[in-house]
């Protein structure tokens, strides 16, 4: 999958990460749009805390839950 990725301060990349495998009890969703807050400009900025570069900013996301075809 392809994801924006902060890799420091005020760096941003297009990047290809590996595709999720959900865990017992998990569910995959296929992201379909994803906010940036205010949070997520802070981080790009490097003031919100001790960040560990790489980051996939985005944690308002809407999308569809992907059923596995083994759970029936």
């Amino acid at each position: 999958m392809r994801a924006l990725v902060v890799e420091g301060r005020c760096t941003v990349a297009l990047r290809d990460r590996p595709e999720p495998r959900p865990g017992p009890g998990e569910v995959l969703i296929e992201v379909r749009a994803s906010g940036i807050c205010h949070t997520d400009l802070e981080i790009l900025r490097d003031n919100s805390g001790t960040w560990a570069y790489p980051v996939v900013p985005g944690h308002e996301s809407a999308g569809t839950v992907l059923i596995d075809p083994a759970l029936g």
